[in-house]
């Protein structure tokens, strides 16, 4: 039995996972795919026992990008939606939920320190070799937002990273390595212009 099944049966039991499976098969998705919901499941797991609530942590990793078009700036808060509706609303439900909309901007809405892990599950890929990352992700992301002509897509792009760099810190738990993160989002910078 996978992890995804493992945790699913664990913390849910019903057997709407295949819905969510689906959910992260769609043809719009390059990056935000099942490769990328396991790899966080892979780090839920690693680090489970850090978690003072795992069962929240695990909701927010199996729904915060349940819900991806590139074109909507809804995604987070219909990921949530999407939760509520398919779990329920009970006070993990709640706490996963507030998880899921703090990566709109990826900051902190409080010390929680499940949140901090969550969050940087997330953006593990920034300290990925860069090979990796440009192919892996980069180039991913931009497939995902392949409607958007080069200048568009560069500008918004360009924005998006380049806030990463002015921020304190891109990790809050220390488990990833900043300044790989931030080297590979400097490459990408320059491979942009």
């Amino acid at each position: 039995m996978d992890i995804f099944t493992q945790y699913w049966k664990e913390y849910i039991g019903s057997e709407n996972y295949k819905s969510v499976i689906e959910q992260y098969s769609e043809p719009q998705r390059y990056y935000h795919t099942t490769s990328h919901l396991f790899r966080l499941l892979e780090l839920f797991n690693k680090h489970k026992s850090k978690f003072s609530n795992a069962r929240a942590v695990f909701l927010a990793v199996v729904f915060h990008d349940v819900v991806y078009d590139p074109q909507s700036k809804d995604n987070e808060l219909n990921s949530a939606r999407l939760l509520k509706e398919w779990i329920g609303t009970d006070q993990d439900c709640t706490i996963a939920e507030q998880y899921i909309l703090a990566t709109i901007k990826h900051s902190l809405i409080n010390d929680d320190q499940d949140l901090k892990y969550f969050l940087d599950f997330d953006l593990e890929v920034l300290s990925w070799d860069y090979e990796k990352y440009w192919n892996d992700y980069a180039l991913q992301i931009r497939k995902e937002y392949s409607r958007y002509s080069d200048s568009d897509y560069i500008t918004g792009r360009t924005a998006v990273m380049s806030n990463f760099l002015k921020r304190e810190r891109i990790y809050f738990s220390g488990i990833f390595d900043e300044a790989k993160a931030r080297e590979n989002i400097q490459k990408e910078l320059v491979s942009l212009q």
